[in-house]
């Protein structure tokens, strides 16, 4: 009988397997290749799992993952809606939806995303609920977009609160910080439009041509779910200053 794996060791099996995926390797010594573009993108093994808790409930937002922020001082709206397009331009999964067929759920990577920075107006001392409000809206993983961008303003014009929201299936609460930093580094100039060579769903496609199941190494795929409090990020740049 195998004894149980030590705590410890599979933490530092997970993290050996993602300091590998960063460098481009994979744990088992083989490169992380591009997808090839003739190859369908296929959902990993937690994606497949939201997939399918979202065909049982589709109206649900239990996998709806947030970021707020109140924003003081000037800010830049449509510049900041720009950022966001960059760094939605650069992942294909930020501009993708889902479609079963055959049997089969796919990533369906479109050209283009459709994103809007919407400014929602707000009752006095209602600002933080309508966010709120706004985050538990349910997403069509068919239809799309699976990203949404508000800005919620109070009448008075004394709250205002920038909040992102997506669907868990494109990421995990790792890759809202990433995001994050990304849209500072757009709206501040400083973004090269440069996309990651290698992708999730290039990482996917390798999972499944090793034959390789979650334990084995595909760490990337499990999402950290969260609830729609709204935690605090990075800001979104030095032109507006941002309580978390």
């Amino acid at each position: 009988m195998t004894a149980p794996e030590k705590a410890s060791d599979r933490a530092g099996r997970l993290l050996r397997a993602i300091h590998a995926k960063k460098a481009g390797r994979t744990s088992r010594g083989l490169d992380l290749v591009a997808r090839p573009a003739n190859e369908p993108a296929h959902l990993g093994e937690m994606q497949r799992g939201l997939w399918f808790a979202h065909e049982l409930d589709p109206g649900s937002p239990a996998y709806n993952l947030c970021s707020a922020f109140r924003v003081k001082g000037e800010l830049d709206v449509p510049r900041l809606q720009a950022s966001f397009e960059r760094v939605v331009s650069r992942h294909r999964l930020l501009r993708s939806t889902f479609r079963a067929e055959g049997g089969t759920t796919r990533q369906v990577v479109h050209e283009r995303a459709s994103l809007s920075l919407q400014r929602i107006e707000a009752e006095d001392n209602d600002g933080l609920a309508a966010a709120a409000r706004e985050a538990r809206r349910p997403f069509d993983l068919e239809r799309g977009p699976l990203v949404r961008v508000r800005l919620v303003e109070e009448a008075s014009g004394r709250n205002r609160f920038l909040l992102l929201v997506l669907h868990h299936i494109l990421a995990d609460e790792r890759s809202l910080g990433l995001l994050w930093t990304e849209v500072a580094q757009a709206y501040e100039g400083r973004l090269t439009d440069t996309a990651p060579a290698v992708q999730y769903d290039d990482y996917v496609h390798w999972v499944e041509q090793a034959g390789l199941s979650r334990r084995d190494g595909d760490v990337a795929s499990t999402p950290c779910r969260t609830t729609c409090g709204c935690p605090s990020s990075n800001p979104p740049g030095r032109g507006a200053a941002t309580d978390g």
